[in-house]
């Protein structure tokens, strides 16, 4: 039972297993029995399979027939029998798959039907890494903060700030280069990401693209309590790799430890 409406409106149904609906106040009194849409799906076929962990979620992206309707919903994945990660339950339109850690305008964009499983598969342009990384014999933390664990992609150097700019002009420089084609393509290809390491030191990192990167890994033994003080440091080991077009794990070997002596922070 609605109450009547001054305004056209939009009325949003949603069943958890039939479907959903989005529709004009006119157009329910118009027509009150009205078919739900059933939701569609998306299935997501990646190198970990159920080794990995859900890192992946999905977003509604630009370009639907109504840009005034968005609907947001939860993208929580669910793992299939055949190691794809599906999302359920998604209405139908454009929709973008992000990574947790990655740029979001990264993701590639699908388009969701009613009732359909849209598909997407990594498996033959990413790879595995693995490696283990030789921690020190004393016992260190494994997890953040104590441990910086961080897998960066390798890009071209961008190019100089002219020189003899105040700040105001340096800051204009560089929201300038932004907008250039060279600063969108490097800001589309930068990548960071976290990863985690067992209490042996291994690591396995899933779904990577072709192409250079740079891991670093640094153990503290404390971090500074005052201001302009420096960590205690354990160890950092440090490794970079072009991470080639194959299949199967691309194995870094054991990433042995530099002396904390060796390290230098500022």
């Amino acid at each position: 039972m609605l109450p009547p409406q001054e305004q056209e409106i939009r009325i949003l149904v949603v069943h958890q297993q039939m479907g959903y609906l989005v529709i004009k106040w006119t157009e329910l009194l118009a027509a009150p029995d009205v078919p739900l849409h059933a939701w569609g799906e998306l299935a997501v076929a990646t190198t970990a399979g159920e080794k990995s962990e859900a890192r992946y979620f999905v977003r509604p992206a630009s370009g639907g027939d109504d840009e005034n309707v968005r609907i947001r919903f939860d993208s929580a994945p669910v793992l299939s029998p055949d190691g794809s990660w599906v999302f359920k339950g998604l209405p139908a339109g454009p929709c973008q798959l992000g990574t947790y850690h990655e740029p979001m305008d990264a993701g590639p964009v699908v388009t969701i039907e009613n009732g359909k499983t849209a598909r997407l598969d990594f498996r033959s342009k990413r790879r595995t890494v693995v490696g283990q990384i030789l921690l020190p014999a004393e016992k260190v933390a494994t997890e953040e903060p104590l441990a910086h664990l961080r897998l960066r992609r390798i890009l071209p150097d961008p190019p100089s700030m002219p020189a003899g700019l105040d700040e105001a002009k340096r800051r204009e420089w560089f929201l300038a280069h932004r907008e250039t084609p060279e600063g969108r393509q490097r800001r589309a290809g930068s990548f960071e990401r976290t990863f985690t390491i067992d209490p042996q030191g291994r690591f396995r990192i899933d779904d990577l693209e072709h192409g250079w990167y740079r891991m670093v890994a640094i153990f503290f033994r404390s971090l500074p309590r005052e201001a302009n003080a420096q960590p205690t440091v354990a160890g950092l080991a440090t490794k970079d790799f072009q991470l080639i077009a194959g299949e199967g794990e691309f194995d870094l070997g054991t990433l042995p430890l530099a002396p904390p002596d060796s390290i230098r922070f500022g």
